[in-house]
């Protein structure tokens, strides 16, 4: 399945690519930034959404 999805359809490859981006930035917004807002002395609370 790899093989089919990474080398032999193109467009599978560049769905497959698209996803692997996304997941990227989501998992850098969650991650990193609630760490850069509690080193710059803000809250957790701060740097999440507001209910």
């Amino acid at each position: 399945m790899f093989a089919r999805t990474s080398w032999r359809h193109r467009s599978l490859r560049g769905a497959s690519q698209a996803g692997l981006v996304n997941h990227l930035n989501d998992g850098l917004t969650w991650g990193v930034f609630p760490l850069l807002f509690t080193d710059h002395g803000l809250g957790l609370a701060a740097g999440g959404p507001e209910c």
